[in-house]
């Protein structure tokens, strides 16, 4: 494997997650249960659908799409900003900033919740956070430093990053751990690659095209090799591509409009990299959804225009098991919006009709809630982070 590193930046490691007992004190009693977010008793029963299909319950009121069926736990009453979740062989590693700082905790499957720590680092403006079997890694924003901490040091490390910069954070089962930074100004790409951990110093990857907004996935059967960056830029009609850790870049799509925001899954049988844009059309203000399906591997082909959303606040991108992908989106224009979910792929019909508008996970939100998704076990996991405090949702998805 060859890997372009020609300059190293700044970087410090003055920053731990340590366990506090604030955060150890609201995972433990601000509980309240199995909740509904919002669904009241009396609505619609959805009618029309096969018979013994899946039913979530009653929808919601003045909706016209189904529910689908989660339960709701509140896991911290205190404001949140911005929130990460990633799946791990033992559980949920569940990440949120509170204004203050970074908070990480584990969320056993029957529950049981456990702090790893906080790090006061103020006002997190955004989180990337991902893992795989015992390992993991979170990376958080503000100001002009990034800071990475990783299951295997809860000590962070700091890089620096210019404002508004695009970044993300994939990690391997075997606890390689690569970060990849977008440049705005110059649409270039910072990146950096470790055996284990957060890596020591990040450096230019270059690669062709203009990239100012980036995502990371890893492909678990080609080891530390199976890192693949998706990057857009902020031209209208840009192309989105596909960049591997060599440098090589190759077009798998054209956006419609600038992309302000890039998230990236991968498909169960790695095969597939899903991308979902979140685009601004050239001389509006008014942000559209695009997921499209690129594959993950050398051939030279455009991905699939899988899904559109209208106006879109915030999103979260997961696959959630064989030919499925799930898009949970807050839209915007509502004064209290519905959580969505947009399931992609062939097996769901006749829930694929349903798109752009899917199935409604929660009633009403915020409208500058933040979302992070996974999969686990089977189901389709939400995390919500809102002013009122922060739910974690538990999905069953509709049978195949």
């Amino acid at each position: 494997m060859k890997r372009l590193v020609l300059f190293a930046l700044w970087l410090s490691s003055s920053c731990s997650l340590v366990v506090d007992g604030e955060l150890a004190r609201l995972l433990r009693e601000v509980d309240a249960g199995p909740a509904d977010g919002g669904l009241q008793d009396g609505g619609q029963l959805d009618a029309g659908l096969p018979p013994g299909d899946y039913d979530g319950g009653p929808r919601c009121p003045g909706s016209s799409v189904p529910r689908l069926r989660c339960d709701v736990t509140v896991l911290s009453d205190g404001g949140v900003g911005d929130v990460g979740l990633a799946a791990l062989q033992d559980g949920l590693l569940v990440a949120f900033s509170d204004f203050q700082g970074v908070n990480v905790a584990r969320v056993s499957p029957n529950g049981t919740r456990t702090a790893i720590g906080s790090a006061p680092l103020g006002n997190v403006e955004l989180l990337r956070v991902s893992g795989a079997g015992s390992e993991w890694a979170v990376l958080a924003r503000l100001g002009s430093s990034l800071t990475c901490f990783s299951g295997r040091s809860t000590t962070g490390v700091s890089y620096g990053v210019p404002a508004g910069a695009s970044f993300d954070v994939a990690v391997a089962p075997t606890g390689a751990t690569a970060i990849v930074r977008a440049t705005p100004d110059a649409g270039s790409l910072v990146y950096g690659v470790s055996d284990g951990g957060c890596p020591p110093s990040l450096g230019a990857l270059v690669a062709e095209g203009l990239h100012t907004q980036t995502a990371a996935v890893h492909l678990p059967s080609e080891g530390s090799d199976g890192f693949r960056f998706v990057t857009a830029s902020n031209t209208c009609q840009g192309p989105l591509r596909l960049v591997t850790l060599d440098g090589g870049s190759r077009v798998v799509g054209t956006t419609s409009a600038a992309v302000s925001r890039l998230l990236a899954a991968r498909s169960h049988d790695e095969r597939t990299v899903y991308a979902l844009s979140q685009e601004q059309a050239c001389g509006g203000n008014s942000d559209t959804g695009a997921l499209r399906a690129v594959p993950a591997g050398a051939q030279s082909s455009n991905g699939v225009l899988t899904a559109g959303f209208p106006a879109l606040e915030w999103s979260a991108l997961a696959g959630c098991g064989a030919d499925c992908v799930a898009s949970t989106v807050v839209l915007r224009g509502a004064a209290n919006p519905p959580l969505v979910v947009a399931l992609s792929g062939p097996s769901f019909e006749p829930y694929s009709r349903l798109a752009p508008n899917g199935l409604d996970a929660l009633c009403s939100v915020e409208p500058r809630s933040s979302v992070a998704s996974t999969f686990e076990n089977g189901q389709l996991v939400l995390l919500v982070g809102e002013s009122t405090g922060l739910r974690l949702l538990r999905c069953e998805l509709p049978p195949r």
